[in-house]
């Protein structure tokens, strides 16, 4: 019986990853003083991580004059991801949907979930260790969940693999689609766990 097949593989789901640890010192001293008013606000009212996860996540950071070279930097290598994809951007420009930094407290996590209307999602971690939480994500393709084989060996990526994990170090830069979903394993660590979390939408372009 002859087993030599010709194998073509589609519907593959990148993930992008860069260091930038020279960023950590500024963006940490901006990100601080959100993250503090987040604290001040848990403070007064108890059920405040409680309804959060137990994370601290601040107002949106778009805004913020202070962070425009990061802003530059996500949308420019966003835009060229999704050019070296094979989409056609002509007529679309690329947006802060939103961003906004977050930190885990004891217990802190972050339930599977994706971004609707974006297309673009990432993480720069700012704080982490190899005892904090760390990212996980799942096979986006819906009929391959429903219709999954169990797995002979989950420590091994295949094509078998349902979901996989990144452990994290400060200065990771991190993209994504946005229709992978992800969630935030719940931490049982005492370190600081804080990253800047994006979603980028290209919208088309008025009078097109």
């Amino acid at each position: 019986m002859n087993n030599k097949f010709t194998i073509w593989e589609y519907f593959k789901t990148p993930l992008y990853l860069t260091e930038k640890p020279e960023w950590l010192s500024t963006i940490n001293d901006i990100c601080d003083s959100y993250i503090n008013e987040q604290k001040t606000i848990a403070k007064q009212n108890i059920d405040y991580l409680k309804e959060n996860e137990y994370s601290y996540q601040s107002i949106t950071l778009t805004k913020e004059k202070k962070l425009h070279k990061f802003f530059y930097y996500v949308l420019q290598s966003s835009s060229n991801i999704l050019n070296n994809q094979g989409y056609d951007l002509t007529n679309y420009n690329l947006l802060f949907q939103d961003l906004w930094v977050q930190e885990f407290a004891d217990k802190g996590h972050h339930n599977s979930h994706i971004h609707t209307e974006s297309h673009i999602s990432g993480f720069y971690f700012l704080k982490c260790s190899q005892h904090t939480s760390y990212p996980v994500f799942t096979d986006p393709r819906s009929a391959a969940v429903i219709t999954s084989l169990p797995q002979k060996n989950k420590k091994d990526i295949t094509y078998a693999t349902r979901d996989f994990n990144y452990k994290p170090k400060p200065g990771t830069l991190m993209f994504f689609n946005s229709y992978l979903p992800h969630q935030f394993n719940i931490s049982d660590s005492k370190d600081t766990f804080r990253f800047i979390h994006f979603n980028i939408q290209a919208v088309k372009k008025q009078n097109q």
